[in-house]
């Protein structure tokens, strides 16, 4: 599974939880976490954060994989 983009990236904090950073200032971004009522993995941003498409269409397929995973924590 990628979790590592041109200008982000992904690192599991806990089983079930990954946190978007921001390669160059290390910044959180955002938490992925899996939503109850929509029964998939989706992302919180922070106030802060700052996106531009390319950077959404990472985060995009991020989630894209781990939804198609089932949100697996063995990668």
């Amino acid at each position: 599974m990628k979790t590592r983009y041109k200008y982000i990236y992904f690192e599991q904090s806990i089983p079930g939880m990954w946190v978007c950073r921001d390669k160059s200032s290390q910044d959180v971004l955002g938490c992925v976490e899996y939503n109850k009522p929509w029964k998939q993995h989706a992302i919180e941003f922070e106030e802060i954060a700052i996106f531009n498409n390319q950077r959404l269409n990472d985060i995009a397929d991020f989630l894209t994989q781990l939804n198609k995973s089932g949100g697996r924590n063995d990668f």
